[in-house]
């Protein structure tokens, strides 16, 4: 409100270049016009402008972004309802339009730069990397024409087209956006040796995995750098990895009556879920993109849709792609600590408990991430100030996290409010939780809920490499997952559910307010993750960083998932980049 420019998301990590300066974007004031016809005029000059020949009904003020560079100045109306009459001196060198877009994706990346998040609406950042990945594809299949015998270039062609799939299926059909049809007619010329890259089925040999995954090597083989974020692997993850695995979409009291239904987009498809008219659920996918704007006029038989797998756990409906595989009862890591807590019979809490965020980073680091706890007491102060988090626990699944007590003095309005919450409608002591805690580790269940702990729940990772968990609290569970868009292209889906409150009971309120609290205290959790892992992916880039192996228990669930990608996609294995 004052004109200076606060923040700059990637400014930090260099991306402007060592002579960046934030002062130099700070607003200045210009006269501006408002003629007969509403039209708001700016002329930016050097100078006040203390004068004007022009005829004006009346004079206002208005902001401008500056920007000065050598002798010119670069500037920005505040907003894109004014008129504006530009004479610009520009001493810019032209850069590849994928690069400009590319860096101004990154500006906008969410919750980079010091707590605070830097946002672009859906819509535009959608439409910009449309544009991006056009251009790109135009440019890869110039290439690929050329070279005629590259395995890599071709996946590489794959992946595009399926995060170009991706963006084009998750804008609005309103007619703004060309369908992917129209994308692939203007990039393909009418040349058929080109024509025939699309749809093109394209494999790689997986190579034999000569690495011992024994669980008696305390330094396991780490996977390699280059699979995070590559391109031309992302192309066999999604066919191997990513449709072969359970995807969350939803609670069954989010479609409750017959004929509702909800969906999920994932790698260039959009899966359905149904509620029957029995009462029944049923899954699907669409089997052409144009065909989601007839939607909810769904058609027999089987809607329209391409049948496709669904299971239902505790009340949360997950889909998946192929047939073949375990269910997720069988694979749940310790699903009787949630016997007691009746998630079936939850309901969606709405408003700030539904969120989803895009961050431009690989799908693995982020699980990966959240999969080790020794970043914990680094990254998260406010969640170590309020539970017992260590950094040398055996894995973060199933792990039971009590609450601190007595309360940290340093907790901050909002962590203090939980805390009081938390005491105020617990309905056992603190040394029936106890009681609780060693019957969970002697028996892998729980006779009745927690009151002053918290734990995370999710699929054994080493049969299923699934980014999904359950974190369960004493008021309510939140349900996390990773929805893949790209080699570095992700967002975040977070649902929150509880039980319906009673109006006249007392502790109502207080429940209430714990999930309030609580629940804007994980989502800042979730931009100390963002951060650190806008530096991971970073790190990975570089020639200079090495990952070697696994060295503690801490990393127990990340090994877990790493042994699970190996056996499903051995050219993981590889060291070198073979693609």
């Amino acid at each position: 409100m004052d004109g200076h420019c606060k923040n700059a998301p990637g400014a930090n990590r260099g991306e402007f270049g060592a002579d960046f300066d934030l002062k130099n974007y700070s607003l200045q004031e210009f006269e501006v016009k408002i003629d007969e016809n509403q039209g708001v005029f700016a002329k930016l000059l050097e100078q006040d402008l203390c004068s004007s020949n022009g005829k004006t009904n009346r004079r206002g003020r208005i902001r401008v972004a500056s920007r000065r560079e050598g002798h010119g100045e670069r500037r920005l109306s505040e907003s894109s309802y004014f008129k504006q009459e530009l004479q610009l001196e520009s001493n810019q060198n032209h850069q590849n339009i994928g690069v400009e877009i590319t860096n101004l994706l990154n500006s906008v990346s969410p919750g980079y730069a010091d707590g605070e998040t830097a946002t672009l609406p859906e819509q535009i950042r959608l439409w910009l990397r449309i544009g991006y990945l056009e251009a790109e594809v135009k440019q890869l299949i110039a290439d690929i024409t050329q070279e005629r015998t590259s395995h890599s270039r071709q996946l590489m062609l794959k992946s595009l087209i399926g995060e170009l799939k991706q963006a084009i299926l998750t804008v609005d059909s309103d007619g703004s956006i060309s369908e992917l049809d129209e994308v692939l007619q203007r990039v393909y010329s009418c040349d058929d040796e080109q024509k025939q890259f699309i749809g093109k089925s394209i494999e790689y040999p997986n190579e034999p995995n000569t690495i011992e995954d024994s669980a008696s090597n305390e330094r396991r083989q780490a996977l390699p750098i280059w699979i995070y974020g590559d391109a031309a692997l992302f192309a066999l993850e999604v066919e191997h990895l990513i449709k072969p695995t359970w995807q969350f979409v939803c609670h069954i009291n989010e479609v409750p009556q017959p004929g509702n239904f909800t969906w999920l987009d994932i790698v260039g498809e959009r899966a359905y879920v149904i509620r029957t008219a029995s009462g029944e659920f049923f899954a699907g996918k669409l089997q052409n993109t144009k065909e989601r704007g007839s939607y909810p006029k769904f058609g027999l038989p089987n809607y329209g849709l391409e049948p496709i797998d669904i299971d239902i756990f505790y009340g949360f409906i997950f889909i998946r792609f192929t047939w073949e595989g375990s269910r997720l009862a069988q694979s749940w890591y310790l699903p009787g600590l949630l016997e007691p807590y009746q998630l079936e019979n939850m309901q969606p809490i709405g408003g700030v408990g539904q969120y989803d965020i895009n961050v431009e980073v690989d799908y693995k680091l982020l699980w990966e991430n959240f999969l080790e706890d020794y970043h914990f007491p680094m990254m998260h102060k406010g969640l170590t100030r309020r539970f017992g988090v260590s950094s040398d626990c055996e894995g973060i699944n199933g792990m039971i996290i009590p609450m601190r007590d007595p309360a940290s003095p340093s907790l901050t309005p909002i962590e203090r409010q939980y805390y009081d919450c938390a005491k105020a409608i617990a309905r056992h002591s603190w040394e029936r939780e106890q009681e609780l805690q060693d019957f969970a580790v002697e028996n892998d269940s729980l006779p009745e809920t927690l009151c002053y702990s918290a734990f995370c729940s999710m699929s054994a990772q080493e049969e299923i490499p699934m980014p999904f968990s359950l974190s369960v609290f004493p008021e309510h569970v939140q349900t996390f997952s990773l929805v893949p868009a790209g080699p570095r292209e992700c967002r975040f889906h977070v649902r929150s559910y509880g039980h319906i409150l009673n109006p006249h009971d007392t502790n109502t309120k207080a429940i209430e307010e714990a999930r309030i609290a609580n629940i804007q205290l994980l989502l800042e959790s979730l931009h100390e993750d963002i951060r650190v892992n806008y530096i991971c992916q970073d790190s990975v880039s570089s020639r200079l960083f090495e990952k070697i192996g696994v060295f503690s228990i801490a990393e127990f669930d990340v090994a877990k998932f790493q042994e699970a990608i190996r056996a499903k996609l051995p050219i993981t294995s590889l060291q070198r980049k073979p693609l």
